[in-house]
């Protein structure tokens, strides 16, 4: 400690200094300015400086959007039109199902055959939003939802019990795997919720729905799993608030993680134990995030988590000029699935690429570094829930290089070479981008400044 007298005269201020610089100059020392010190001996919890970081960036994240020019819209819809070619080109006649993925080459193509309820949701919501955007007549639309919901009805009968099944073949349909997944089907819930609604419902969609039997897969209000004839609750995830909701919507009364974690928006504890939360909950991608966003529209949690992976998003551009958008997806190569994500509590490295597979080549940097991919589905859903140049630059930029020659978007651009994943597209990225397109087409009510995103089709 230096008392005010050390420095009363030129001659002593000018003494101590030289202190100062001999000790600086030495090798072993370190000289720092007080905030500096204070973060050396005790550092920032990661989650305490995202949330901080957010708060800088709120006003920018939730900008007021105003109308659509009309070349803008001309170029969505040649992307919708891009998309559904997709289930133009690879549905089956008979079953109306499409391959999960369709790897094509000059010579061949080569499909993966089994679904899954979530691959069958996305069909049926891309379904939807391509009658809706005027890119399959009505009564065409109803009778490809009908061939849909009867393929469902025949593996419905061949499985073991009155609950979809875990994996379906797209042309017969046979079930693959009996077991049952609270998540995928989740989706397949709010798919019919939407196709209920809309223009194209075919008949007796609601006995249909009477007759599952999803209640036997609820207990305390978790939502339960069921593999090799064994049921367990199902591993809660960020999928888990998403599922809920679309359960409710049957009536069907399931526990949500977050959706009631924020008590006031000012309340910096309670964002503080929604980040904890999310934290465990694993990587956030921006699906099933904004799916909720476009289906239900986003509660107070979910809109400011959705505020905090944009931000994260922003930032990390403007460090690298990379285009992160992140979201799970199809790869071309093994192990040909990732979820991909923010790692909320990880500072160092807050990009997670996430296998399937439990293998130790798959848990490296070089790994993430290859794989990491900006998500074209979820540049759209962006553009759909968050108006923002960042989100209108990530879909010019997946517009230009995922847009391919064949039927459908690529899944993503690979974000180390900028290549997209060449000649292989899948369902669930077109059906989403036809979603996602709809939402922006039909937007009654844009975000607001002080509001979070309101959703394309509200659904109650």
């Amino acid at each position: 400690m230096v008392p005010a007298s050390g420095f009363s005269t030129r001659a002593r201020s000018n003494a101590i200094l030289s202190v100062l610089r001999r000790f600086g100059e030495a090798p072993s020392n370190r000289l720092l300015p007080l905030s500096g010190f204070m973060e050396e001996l005790q550092p920032p919890m990661p989650v305490y400086a995202l949330m901080m970081e957010t708060e800088a960036q709120h006003a920018d994240l939730r900008l007021r959007m105003g109308s659509l020019q009309a070349p803008e819209v001309e170029e969505l819809i040649k992307d919708a039109r891009k998309a559904w070619a997709f289930f133009e080109t690879y549905a089956n006649e008979q079953t109306g199902l499409t391959p999960a993925t369709v790897l094509t080459d000059e010579t061949y193509s080569s499909t993966h055959n089994t679904l899954t309820m979530w691959d069958v949701g996305s069909s049926i919501l891309g379904l939807v939003s391509a009658e809706r955007l005027g890119l399959v007549h009505r009564s065409a639309a109803r009778e490809y939802a009908e061939r849909i919901l009867a393929s469902l009805d025949r593996a419905l009968a061949a499985n073991v019990t009155m609950l979809p099944p875990n994996e379906l073949d797209y042309k017969y349909p046979w079930v693959i795997d009996p077991g049952y997944n609270a998540c995928d089907t989740g989706r397949l819930l709010s798919a019919l919720v939407t196709l209920g609604k809309s223009a194209i419902s075919p008949a007796g969609l609601s006995k249909r729905m009477a007759d599952l039997e999803l209640d036997q897969m609820m207990s305390d209000k978790r939502l339960h799993t069921m593999a090799k004839g064994r049921k367990f609750p199902a591993e809660r995830s960020h999928c888990t608030e998403y599922a809920a909701r679309a359960f409710a919507a049957w009536g069907i009364k399931a526990e949500y993680p977050y959706s009631n974690a924020l008590a006031a928006e000012d309340d910096a504890d309670a964002r503080m134990r929604l980040l904890f939360t999310a934290s465990r909950l694993g990587q956030l991608g921006a699906e099933p995030l904004l799916l909720e966003a476009v289906e239900f529209g986003l509660s107070d949690a979910t809109g400011y988590l959705a505020d905090v992976l944009l931000g994260a998003q922003i930032a990390a551009h403007d460090e690298t000029g990379a285009m992160y958008c992140v979201s799970e997806g199809p790869l071309p190569i093994e192990p040909w699935f990732t979820y991909q994500g923010l790692d909320i509590s990880n500072r160092l490295q807050p990009w997670r690429v996430t296998a399937i597979a439990n293998k130790q080549e798959y848990r490296t940097d070089s790994f993430r570094r290859t794989n990491l991919m900006t998500s074209s589905k979820a540049a759209y859903l962006w553009a759909a829930q968050r108006w923002h140049p960042y989100s209108a630059k990530l879909v010019a930029y997946v517009r230009g290089r995922a847009r391919r020659e064949e039927p459908g978007f690529a899944a993503g651009v690979f974000m180390e070479t900028g290549l997209p994943t060449l000649q292989y597209s899948d369902a669930n990225t077109n059906g989403v981008i036809l979603q996602a397109i709809d939402a922006i087409l039909t937007k009654d009510v844009r975000p607001g400044d002080n509001q979070a995103a309101s959703p394309g089709r509200s659904v109650p």
